[in-house]
């Protein structure tokens, strides 16, 4: 028998390796774009999801842990699938493998809780390890978010470099987009901040940026901070990195305090090839942005796929005190506080100014009954407009009692304007409508407002059916008596009309009778008036 065996040279040495459900759709949309000199790997604990992976190089995990029925959601089990699989990511990643990118989505079971384990495989190898994963939507739930907390800060451990991409800073940028695309999305950012790096790495330019200048910026980099944008045009230079580092691809992009900085420009030769202003310009914009203790390493390559559009690449590492904590949606118990006016002659002026904040903050509490002090404080404000200098003037308190003669003029008015404020709470009851209805701390849009009343709708219309189906339904243990039921026919009880019918009982036999004669002339046909059959006779 004849073995093959693939030379080490076949294989490359970046690999990317898709941890999850979330991971492996990343890994599955890079492998669709043919992206050259990397090799994809994806480990998953769904056997449905392995199979139906393009990709050949496949890890199940865990397979006696979880018979290939996924990890459930649950960090625990993905961490224990992982750990059971380690000989297998070991056999696979031990061959001529330098660099290796572990994507993963964080909150859920496999990739949350078996990525951390495939990134601690990968540093005891010496593979430079980079971990690009994604943060969960908010409305997701608390829980999520805080596994995936979780799941981040473990991955930090076992990583030399890891990249975070936020999925609420998608829905930022691209808006109310339907779930397919909101994924493809993702997937599409995963990639291009991996081909971000290999064609770093891949590719040869003037100035070249080799595998050991990647390895110096993000050898325990830390959090990394990556940024790439293309731009044509008037200054185009300067707008494309200030894109670059303005992109909310990730969860951050500040380049402050960065130690190193990997900084490549592309363009494509000939006519539209960048300048040494345009690099003069983007270096000096990248090193004010990221402090001069940043030493930044410089590439330059050309692109003849760009056109007239000049490429740039940042990436930045080494922060001191670049921490990774994500916004935990917490529950919002307390409401504002009330405030209540006293209504006198002499501390109306200075209460003046704050009864007008109030309207300001509306909600549903002071739509209820205790609001109606407020309305009763309002009355008595156009009555004191010319009163604002005396509460910032305090000396000028001794000219209220020559105005004593003024307000006893106005001591009437409040009295018949009190009955009038009762019909003034209806217009309290404007701004509560227009306060916006949450729904898990996420704000519902217009959109889903009307999706929701519309399901209300049907809800409503659906429950009205349902009872009149139960009332026409036939109920046996009703009102009506069981001795009806088995005493009275059921022709009389609807009141049907059998008067027509024919009884049983009687008897309409014909009174004649056929026979067969035979005499001296032969035999002959006759019919008798006499029908023997009728009496038990029986014939002759």
């Amino acid at each position: 028998m004849i073995h093959f065996e693939i030379p080490k040279n076949q294989s490359s040495i970046i690999k990317v390796i898709g941890v999850g459900g979330g991971g492996g759709n990343a890994v599955n949309y890079m492998h669709n774009l043919d992206i050259e000199g990397v090799d994809f790997i994806v480990c998953n604990t769904d056997s449905q999801a392995l199979a139906l992976s393009p990709v050949a190089n496949k890890i199940q995990l865990g397979p006696h842990l979880t018979q290939g029925l996924g990890a459930g959601a649950n960090p625990e089990v993905g961490k224990q699938a992982g750990e059971e699989s380690v000989e297998d990511i070991t056999k696979i990643l031990k061959v001529n493998t330098r660099m290796a990118f572990i994507t993963a989505g964080m909150g859920g079971g496999t990739g949350t809780g078996g990525a951390p384990v495939v990134a601690k495989v990968c540093r005891d190898l010496g593979i430079l390890t980079v971990g690009i994963v994604t943060t969960p939507f908010t409305y997701e739930g608390r829980k999520r978010m805080k596994q995936a907390q979780e799941g981040i800060d473990s991955m930090r451990d076992h990583v030399d470099t890891i990249l975070i991409i936020s999925n609420d800073k998608l829905r930022q940028q691209f808006g109310n987009l339907p779930f397919t695309q909101a994924f493809a999305k993702a997937d599409d950012i995963l990639a291009t901040a991996t081909k971000c790096i290999t064609d770093v790495i891949n590719t040869t330019g003037q100035i070249n940026v080799d595998f050991a200048d990647v390895c110096t910026v993000m050898k325990n980099g830390g959090v990394a901070i990556l940024g790439s944008s293309a731009v044509s045009g008037e200054d185009r230079a300067l707008h494309a990195v200030e894109q670059a580092l303005n992109s909310p691809l990730l969860n951050d992009n500040d380049i402050r305090g960065a130690k190193w900085l990997l900084l490549n420009i592309t363009s494509a030769a000939g006519e539209f090839e960048h300048t040494m202003d345009e690099a003069e310009a983007i270096q000096a914009y990248v090193q004010q942005q990221a402090g001069d203790n940043c030493d930044v390493i410089l590439g330059m390559g050309h692109d003849p796929n760009l056109g007239d559009k000049i490429s740039v690449t940042v990436i930045a590492t080494g922060f001191n005190h670049k921490e990774v904590a994500l916004e935990i949606p917490a529950m919002k118990s307390n409401e504002p506080e009330k405030i209540i006016v006293q209504l006198s002659n002499n501390n109306v002026a200075p209460q003046a100014p704050v009864e007008a904040t109030a309207p300001k903050v509306p909600s549903r509490a002071e739509a209820l009954a205790p609001t109606l002090v407020e309305m009763q404080a309002e009355t008595p404000k156009p009555a004191f407009p010319v009163q604002p200098q005396a509460a910032q003037q305090p000396e000028r308190f001794t000219l209220e009692l020559k105005e004593d003669t003024t307000p006893q003029q106005m001591v009437p008015a409040p009295q018949p304007v009190a009955d009038d404020s009762t019909l003034q709470l209806v217009i309290k009851n404007e701004p509560v409508a227009q306060e916006p209805i949450k729904i898990g701390g996420h704000v519902l849009t217009e959109f889903e407002l009307e999706e929701k009343k519309r399901f209300e709708d049907q809800k409503r219309a659906l429950e009205e059916r349902a009872d009149r189906l139960r009332r026409m339904s036939f109920n046996i243990k009703g009102n009506e008596s069981n001795d009806d039921m088995e005493n009275v026919p059921a022709y009389v009880r609807r009141n049907m009309n059998v008067d027509n019918t024919v009884a049983s009982a009687d008897k309409h036999y014909s009174g004649y009778s056929v026979g067969v004669n035979k005499d001296q002339q032969g035999t002959q046909g006759s019919i008798q008036t006499i029908n023997t059959f009728l009496d038990g006779k029986k014939p002759d």
